[in-house]
């Protein structure tokens, strides 16, 4: 069960990396580059700093699998 919770979390985490509410916003900038990209950065740089947090929390899970079926 662990297994799927982790898995609909990352996808909706992938998911928020994508700038969709940024259509009808193409003229302001951040640091001299768009909204919408500043945002998809910032975002992709918080899923990648997550998505570590929780391969070094759960990383065990698969190796409990294995030990349990030997």
């Amino acid at each position: 069960m662990i297994h799927i919770k982790l898995y609909l979390f990352n996808f909706l985490l992938l998911l928020m990396t994508v700038p969709w509410f940024f259509y009808n916003d193409a003229t302001g900038t951040i640091i001299g580059i768009p909204n919408w990209a500043f945002y998809s950065l910032l975002v992709t740089f918080f899923y990648a700093a997550i998505t570590c947090i929780l391969i070094k929390k759960y990383w065990f899970i698969g190796n409990y699998k294995e030990d349990l079926d030997k």
